[in-house]
């Protein structure tokens, strides 16, 4: 049967043991918040990206209604001309 002494230095090893693993634990937990630190950059980075080509894409629609907006308007003019045209035809 072991000594008190020697169950004293069990302890004593296996709590350095411990002490090594929370170091590591520790080191460990330290890298993580700072790789995802950098991610959350990262990924604000990414949507300050996004955002940009939605106000591009947001001013090009805008560009096209506005285009189609005057398409329309020609268009019309040009069938109420045309329809006047064959009206004025066809009650002369």
């Amino acid at each position: 049967m072991p000594t008190l002494e020697d169950r004293v230095s069990l302890i004593e090893e296996r709590l350095k043991d411990q002490s090594a693993l929370i170091a590591d634990i520790r080191s460990a937990l330290t890298d993580i918040r700072s790789d995802i630190r950098h991610l959350g950059e990262r990924m604000d980075r990414r949507f300050e990206q996004v955002d940009r080509r939605f106000e591009r894409m947001d001013r090009r629609i805008e560009q096209v209604e506005h285009r189609f907006g005057w398409l329309v308007g020609i268009v019309l003019t040009g069938f109420v001309a045309v329809m006047g045209g064959l009206l004025g035809v066809a009650y002369q």
